[in-house]
Formats: structure tokens, C-alpha cells, sequence
């Protein structure tokens, strides 16, 4: 009987939530929908606090009622906790100490993996490289130094400031590449 009612009122703690969230959804827009009326007003100072209280009177209701429905959640939550799910986090190192405690210990069966400590090292080297060279290339593509040679009609017309931007955001974006690609690896 009590597995049935803590069922039920799961369900409605659901359904609530779908409610609210359609509901925030749609406060969020009325917000939206009043600051644009205000920027297109024809006011001389259309974002004077006059102006403002004036266009969020019009919405105030669906704001008190969200507030008091963001109150009303909070029972719920105090009462049903969301469950925790597990992880699929495995801890190696804690898997070979349960498996060595039912081994004799004859030293023969110790899993040691060398190889995880040079990668990482290689990974990290690897990035700190990429950073540096995205630091210099920053640098050079900023500089006066740096001629643009690029022929177009809109680089010629940003006197090469446009295709520095173009130059660098390159250089930036595979940087940040190679680094997520690094931070992967490192995790794995």
C-alpha cells in the first residue's frame, strides 16, 4: 500500500515538473515579448523604470503564479529525492586490491600498468606544445610583423584585419581541437 502511494505521488511530482517546465518555458517568453515592446516603444527613454513597471504589470499574475508554483515544488523535492543512479565509473585500482586480497600473496599475480603514467605524460606534453604554438601564432598574426596576402576585395578593405582574425581563429580552433582530443585521451 505504501510502494503504491509513494508511486502515485512520484507521478504527480512528474507530471508538476512537465507543467512547471512548459510553464517556465512560457514565462520566460512573456519576459522576452516584454522587452521587446519596451526597445520598441516610442517612448523618448523607453527603459526609464516608469516604462518598465508599466509593460511588466501586464504580466505580473503568470510571474506571482510561477513563483508559487517554483514554492509548491519544493515539498516534493524535500519529500521524494530524485533516486541516484549509478555510476558507470569503474575503479580499476580498487578492483585489483579485492582481487589480490583472494590470491595468495606470492608476489606473483601484482597487475601493475606502466604504460597509463607515460601516455599521460606524452598527452600533457603534448598539449602544453599545442598551447605554446597557438600563443606564438596569436602573437606573430597579431603583430606588424605579419603581412596579409590575401588578394580578396573585403581583406583589402580591413587592412588586413579581417584575415589576421581569419588566420587566428585557425590556429585557435585547432588548438582547441587538439586539447579536447588530449583531455579525452587522459580520461580514457
Amino acid at each position: 500500500m505504501e510502494n503504491r502511494i509513494k508511486k502515485e505521488l512520484q507521478r504527480v511530482r512528474v507530471i508538476f515538473g512537465l507543467v512547471f517546465s512548459v510553464f517556465t518555458v512560457f514565462v520566460g517568453a512573456l519576459f522576452i515579448w516584454q522587452v521587446w515592446a519596451i526597445y520598441r516603444s516610442a517612448e523618448s527613454k523607453p527603459f526609464s523604470v516608469d516604462s518598465i513597471s508599466a509593460h511588466f504589470k501586464q504580466i505580473q499574475v503568470f510571474v506571482w503564479l510561477w513563483v508559487a508554483n517554483l514554492i509548491g515544488n519544493l515539498p516534493f523535492g524535500i519529500l521524494y529525492p530524485d533516486q541516484k543512479k549509478k555510476s558507470g565509473f569503474i575503479d580499476l585500482d580498487a578492483q585489483v586490491q579485492k582481487m589480490r586480497a583472494c590470491l595468495p600473496d606470492s608476489g606473483k599475480f601484482v597487475l601493475k600498468n606502466k604504460t597509463y603514467p607515460l601516455i599521460r605524460k606524452i598527452v600533457f606534453s603534448c598539449g602544453c606544445a599545442v598551447l605554446l604554438a597557438v600563443i606564438i601564432a596569436s602573437a606573430y598574426f597579431l603583430s606588424a610583423a605579419y603581412t596579409p596576402t590575401l588578394s580578396s576585395k573585403f581583406f583589402a578593405e580591413s587592412n588586413g584585419a579581417a584575415e589576421r582574425l581569419l588566420c587566428l581563429f585557425a590556429w585557435v580552433c585547432g588548438g582547441a581541437i587538439l586539447l579536447a582530443v588530449a583531455a579525452v585521451i587522459d580520461n580514457v
